[in-house]
This record gives structure tokens, sequence and C-alpha cells, in this order.
């Protein structure tokens, strides 16, 4: 597929501001994904699996990537995502693969927030404790020890700028923690890496068999691309791929259906 990006402003002329009706839409072959705001208009567009693109007309490949990188000084993180600032660009990187897991562009206003989710993705200390391949969720409370609300510093040994930060993350190859003002706030469980079990009710949710009935028999409230089960602390990608488990703090985000998650 034949991908054109033009910094900040669209990919193949499918523009940011935009407003569509729908998350996800295919163009010539072409799958788009979207993030709305509250008048339906494009926040983020992104592609994905793709093995080459041009970026303001320069080709762009796997194996000419680090001199692009380099050239657009582009900020890595530990989970191979490149931050693009000056063209509002963050690439995820398939290094198995040899290719690009996907590509995403955003509107200005949320440049603040990717620096931020750019500088607080820096290699870091790693975790002083580990998901077990056995962990039980318990709503509201946590997975196992990872308890809502304990220190950031009891999961690793942060520097003072961390220390002082709203909100950052301790990111591993199949979760992800979430901490807000140095409180662990939410961790996301990515069901396609995650190989262990996840206990909620004698309901392993690792199995989508089990996601689908719990999201039967419980009080939801849909989002675009997100099942959100107040009730329990639970929010399910509509893909099944992701799990959110949360705090009280962040339920009356996910329960704003029309506010970006990446604005908060």
């Amino acid at each position: 597929m034949k991908i054109n990006i033009e910094s900040r402003t669209s990919i193949n002329n499918n523009y940011l501001g935009t407003k569509k009706n729908k998350i996800v839409e295919d163009i010539d072959n072409i799958t788009y994904y979207y993030e709305l705001n509250a008048q339906n208009e494009i926040e983020t567009l992104s592609v994905r699996s793709c093995d080459e693109f041009n970026l303001d007309k320069e080709k762009v490949t796997y194996n000419n990537f680090d001199i692009i990188s380099t050239k657009y000084k582009a900020i890595e993180s530990d989970d191979d995502t490149y931050y693009f600032l000056q063209q509002n660009l963050v690439i995820w990187l398939n290094k198995e693969e040899r290719c690009f897991n996907e590509i995403l562009i955003y509107k200005e206003e949320l440049s603040s927030f990717y620096k931020e989710m750019c500088t607080k993705s820096k290699k870091r200390t790693e975790s002083k404790r580990e998901l077990s391949e056995l962990v039980t969720f318990l709503p509201y409370i946590g997975i196992n020890s990872f308890k809502f609300d304990s220190t950031a510093t009891e999961y690793a040994d942060l520097n003072e700028l961390e220390v002082m930060s709203n909100k950052f993350y301790i990111d591993k190859s199949s979760y992800l923690l979430r901490f807000d003002k140095n409180k662990l706030s939410q961790i996301t469980i990515y069901r396609r890496l995650f190989k262990g079990n996840i206990i909620y009710n004698d309901l392993d949710l690792n199995k989508k068999e089990n996601l689908e009935y719990l999201i039967k028999n419980s009080s939801i409230i849909e989002r675009k691309g997100y099942w959100v089960l107040p009730e329990i602390g639970i929010t399910i990608s509509n893909d099944f791929e992701e799990l959110f488990f949360f705090n009280k703090e962040l339920l009356k985000f996910w329960i704003m259906i029309n506010r970006p998650i990446t604005s908060w």
C-alpha cells in the first residue's frame, strides 16, 4: 500500500480535523484508524502494518529508518516507539519483522501530551517486581501485589524528575503501569503478549469468550473503540487485545465517552 504523510496534517490526503462518524475506515484498500473529539473531528490518524512510506515526499523504509530518525531528531523509547515531535508523528517499529507496526499523526493540540509521553517513556530503571503468570483482579483494589494508589517507588527506582511528575509509565512487554501523582492508577495488559491467567470471579479474562460473557452480563458504557465496565473498573478494547484495570480516580475519565483517551 502507498502511504504519503504530510507532517502535522494528513495521510494520503486524509486530514486531521476532518469530521468522521466512525473510528475505523477502509479507503482504497488502506485501513485508517481515527481518534475523535467531542465534535467528531479527527484528533489522531494512523495506519498499521506497512513496509515503507513517504514522509514529506521522502521515502522511508526499514533499512533507512535510522538515517531518517536521526535527521528528524526522533526520540526513541524503550519499546521501539519513535517520537518525531517536530512532525507530530509517532512510529512503532517492528524490529523482528522489519516493518512499521503503526504510524500515527496527531493534532497540534495534543503536542504537549505526546511530548510528555515521550519524556516519560525513555529508558528507565527496571521495575522491582513483575506480574506473575497467574494473577487475580480485585475491582478498584489491584492485581495481586500491584495495588492501586501504592507509591511508584515501590515498583522502580526513580529519579527526582520522575518522582515529581504528574504522570508517567513503566512499560513492560506484556503490560503497562500508569502512575498519576506518584500513585499507581492503571494497569494495562496486552492479551496477545500476556501468556498467563487473569482471574476475576472464577473467569479467566485472558480468554475472549469470558470477556464476551462479562460484557454481556455487566452494565457497560460504549465509547469509541472500548467497552467500559464502571462497576468493575475494567475497560476492554473492541478488538479484545487490551485490558485496562483502573482506580476510582480514573473512572470519571473513562466514562466521559467524548473525551479522547490521549487527553488525560
